[in-house]
């Protein structure tokens, strides 16, 4: 097991992906809480503060939203949705519940960003032909999220 990623207060506290099974041997290689075989039990998960979308682009607007509904703040991989209109709606239903949304092309923000121990998880990508969940979930303090 590889060791578990965390940053200034922010910890890798579960995953998700369509594949329960893929789930749980990613979070097992990275000894990570909670694996979730679907994305609805990934946002629903008490533990997650922040839900980073990594899905493929035509589903980032409906992945989002399930997100920001079940009162978590957002990082959409880039490009944040397929078009304007989802756009707009995806950051007015942040805005209408105090939550952050924002494309997560900005590193500096990203808990696994390139100066960070987590750097490493985001190599499992499937261009590496590994496989590795499509949305991550981060638990982190207020104040460590604010200062990110």
């Amino acid at each position: 097991m590889q060791e578990r990623p965390t940053l200034r207060g922010v910890l890798v506290a579960a995953v998700g992906s369509r594949s329960a099974d893929n789930a749980r041997a990613f979070a097992g290689k990275w000894g990570i809480e909670h694996a979730h075989g679907s994305y609805d039990e990934l946002v629903a998960d008490p533990d997650a503060d922040i839900v980073y979308v990594v899905t493929p682009h035509n589903f980032h607007a409906a992945n989002a939203t399930a997100a920001l509904e079940n009162g978590k703040h957002v990082l959409v991989e880039k490009a944040f949705t397929v078009n304007a209109a989802e756009a707009r709606a995806v950051f007015q239903l942040g805005r209408s519940k105090g939550l952050l949304v924002m494309e997560a092309m900005w590193t500096r923000f990203l808990p696994h960003g390139p100066n960070s121990s987590t750097q490493n998880i985001t190599d499992d990508s499937p261009s590496s032909g590994r496989t590795s969940p499509s949305v991550i979930a981060y638990r982190c303090s207020t104040r460590a999220f604010l200062a990110a």
